[in-house]
């Protein structure tokens, strides 16, 4: 009897912890639900934050592009008004030869008016206003609202469990292409860790540069079809240029080299090639 009941004394004590390391599991996730939460709130106050900057750049865009144009029209009425002037001046004079009474007056201001009068019988040239428009920036950014409207409808948590398989799977979502495969830890975390490159994340349609876990937002004026490379390793320059766009900068990083720079290139779809200057 005694035996029976030091077991059970053991298994309610055993229950006992249980009870206590599930209220502390509890506690724990509740809290861990908080800063999840927190943690949320500060992301999507980064991304109101970019659409809002995003906003502004567009406007700013559209702003700087009708004002051009808008100098152009001036321009243009400017130029027509200066016409009118001098056809009103000629107008004027014509008409007061027209009433010279005398005929050798009237011949001679005839003919020293004669070469203006004639370089205004031919009609003049019609001025069209320079066309813009601003369709290919709402086609843009329409294109980005269906497009996040369209992963949206996918419900989260289907989203979130294709997210984690992709992770688990070592693949993307995006069909990520790895061309260079790196040597395994610590190289790698060694390589990864002074990793310097601008790239193109598909779940935000920007160009970044990072660097040392900081990364900058790169603004090319059209997609770059070729990237050129410039490295001074003695200066401490790793500099990147759009072949395509007339060798328009980039980026460039600035440290100080101390081990060998290796290549590492990520490819979302298409195909790539490397080529170097002789």
């Amino acid at each position: 009897i005694q035996e029976c009941l030091k077991h059970l004394e053991a298994k309610k004590q055993q229950q006992v912890g249980n009870i206590t390391q599930i209220e502390e599991a509890a506690e724990k996730l509740k809290a861990h639900a908080e800063s999840s939460k927190t943690w949320l709130t500060g992301k999507f106050t980064e991304l109101r934050l970019l659409l809002d900057e995003e906003e502004a750049l567009a406007k700013k865009f559209i702003d700087k592009n009708m004002q051009l144009t808008l100098q152009v029209y001036r321009e243009q009425i400017e130029s027509c008004g200066e016409q009118i002037d001098v056809m009103n001046k000629l107008s004027s004079r014509v008409w007061r030869i027209s009433q010279e009474p005398s005929p050798v007056q009237l011949l001679q201001e005839y003919v020293a008016a004669e070469q203006q009068m004639q370089q205004q019988m031919s009609l003049g040239e019609l001025c069209y206003p320079v066309p813009l428009s601003f369709e290919p920036a709402k086609s843009f950014f329409k294109g980005l609202v269906e497009a996040m409207q369209s992963m949206l409808q996918t419900p989260l948590d289907v989203r979130l469990k294709e997210n984690m398989n992709c992770q688990l799977s070592g693949s993307s979502s995006t069909k990520l292409v790895s061309l260079l495969k790196t040597s395994p830890s610590p190289e790698r975390s060694l390589f990864l860790k002074y990793a310097r490159t601008p790239t193109l994340e598909p779940d935000t349609m920007h160009y970044w540069a990072f660097h040392d876990g900081q990364r900058s937002r790169l603004r090319p004026r059209d997609d770059p079809d070729r990237l050129g490379v410039f490295l001074d390793y003695e200066a401490g320059v790793l500099a990147f240029y759009d072949v395509s766009g007339g060798m328009s900068h980039l980026h460039t990083f600035r440290a100080t080299f101390q081990e060998p720079l290796y290549p590492a290139l990520r490819l979302w779809e298409g195909a790539i090639s490397i080529s170097r200057l002789p």
